[in-house]
Order: C-alpha cells, then sequence, then structure tokens
C-alpha cells in the first residue's frame, strides 16, 4: 500500500482501506497479499464525476432504507443529491469495513461497510456477489464486528442488531437483539460501556475551522486531535480512563491489528 491511503479497520490479518478515489482494498502487510473489495458505484445511486473529481451522491435511497422502519431521517431534511470532492469522499462517506473471513484463495467471504453517519445505512457484498447493497436500518450503524457466523451492529442510539443473509434473494436484513450479562465475561464490567473516544462528527468540522484559522499549535488543538480509551458507568455517570492503550488520532479510527501469514 502507497500513497494517500485511509485505514477502515482490520480482520483476520488483513487492513481494509480506501484511496483518494474511493477505491476499497485488503491487504495482508505480513504476506504482502492484497485484493480489491467491490467498487463503491456499484451502489446505483452513487456515481463518479471525472470532470469535476467528485462524486454525486443521491440521499434519497439511503433515507428511505432508515424509513423502512417508520423512523425520520436524521436530521428531518427532505432528500437531495450531494457532490462530494474527491479528497473529502473517504472521510466523510465511510467509515468502517468488517469481514467476515479473510479473502483466501477460493474462499468465500461477506463484506460490511458501514457509512458515515450523514448516511447511516449499511452495505453488503460477498465474494460471489461483488457489489455492494444497502441494507434496510434501524438507525445510523455507528460500529459492527462478525462473530459466530452473523454480523451484529451498534446504533448511534444503543439499538444492537444481528444481521443474516437469506439464501435465496443475497439480501442482508436485521433484527433487534439484548446484550448478554457480563457474567460471561469477568473481564468486563457490568453496567459499563467502553468506548474510543474519537471526537468525530462536529469535532471533525471543527478542526477543519481551527487549521484553517492556524490554531495548530493551540492545547484546544492536541486535546481535538489525541483520543484515549473510556469506561463510562450507567450507574453513575462517571468516566474513567483505561490506563495502557495510549492516545490515538481521532480520524483514522483506531482498528485492532492481528498479524496473520494466512
Amino acid at each position: 500500500m502507497r500513497g494517500n491511503v485511509v485505514v477502515l479497520g482490520s480482520s483476520g490479518g488483513w487492513l481494509f482501506t480506501a484511496d483518494a478515489r474511493g477505491q476499497l482494498r485488503m491487504a495482508n502487510p505480513i504476506t504482502g497479499d492484497q485484493a480489491d473489495l467491490p467498487a463503491i458505484t456499484t451502489i446505483p445511486f452513487l456515481r463518479w464525476k471525472e470532470s469535476a473529481r467528485s462524486f454525486l451522491v443521491d440521499l434519497e435511497p439511503f433515507l428511505q432504507m432508515r424509513r423502512f422502519y417508520g423512523l425520520l431521517p436524521l436530521d428531518g431534511r427532505k432528500a437531495t443529491a450531494s457532490s462530494l470532492p474527491a479528497e473529502q469522499f473517504c472521510n466523510l462517506f465511510y467509515r468502517k469495513v468488517v469481514l467476515s473471513a479473510p479473502p483466501r484463495s477460493g474462499g468465500g467471504y461477506a463484506a460490511m461497510l458501514i457509512l458515515g453517519r450523514e448516511y447511516g445505512a449499511p452495505a453488503f457484498a460477498t465474494a460471489e456477489d461483488p457489489a455492494w447493497r444497502l441494507a434496510p436500518f434501524y438507525d445510523a450503524v455507528d460500529d459492527a464486528i462478525y462473530h459466530r457466523g452473523r454480523f451484529y451492529s451498534i446504533s448511534y442510539s444503543g439499538v444492537l442488531e444481528s444481521w443474516d443473509r437469506h439464501g435465496d434473494t443475497g439480501e442482508f436484513t436485521s433484527k433487534v437483539v439484548n446484550l448478554k450479562s457480563t457474567g460471561e465475561h469477568p473481564g468486563l464490567r457490568a453496567g459499563c460501556v467502553y468506548f474510543t473516544n474519537d471526537q468525530l462528527g462536529q469535532a471533525y468540522l471543527d478542526w477543519d475551522l481551527l487549521r484553517r484559522y492556524d490554531f495548530i499549535k493551540s492545547g484546544y488543538v492536541r486535546e481535538l486531535r489525541d483520543r484515549d480509551v473510556g469506561v463510562f458507568s450507567l450507574r453513575d455517570g462517571t468516566v474513567e480512563k483505561v490506563e495502557g492503550t495510549g492516545m490515538h488520532p481521532f480520524w483514522p479510527l483506531p482498528a485492532w491489528f492481528t498479524p496473520s501469514f494466512s
């Protein structure tokens, strides 16, 4: 991997990246193997305009996915088309990629693409169906994992969903699930939320504004750029820092990486 790329997560020793043209790729830094994920323009209401070097995004289909469950758009706006310059696309449109299995030669896998909060909808693709398909959702997806044969996602409002693929149509649908007791995981504290303090959204806009006005050396900018890991207690509202994890930039998001030679 070379050039200006953004890391969008990792799984099974593979990193997922997006380049300045929005192309999604997978790479194993240990073996040097690389593979392409489906082109983002396989989403039919997103297209690349070479003359303007930007992506044209139709917002209505994203809002329809959310309305599937009778909910309103996040900010109540009427749907419209938006143009995202290539240099902003990766930061605003993508959030994370999650994979079901490493892309070994001849093996199948499913990929879940989490989009930025303004769009909210998750998209899925598989090795045998290399095109991104949006899936109906309850609320904008914040994060996701793959565990024991299923994708699980958490929304910004705290809704936990499990995702299954229909054999006939190939489409992914979800259902709301309940959290399990931390008694099964003695290393975790009950009634707590473990989080990375990423300062996304408005903080990203603040950083862009501060950089424009050359406030780079201010303490506020340093606090804005460097985030850590914490534990929030639902019982008393206190927050504790998780020691030993170090600080991380607020963008790109931190990604755990476990080396793999397969």
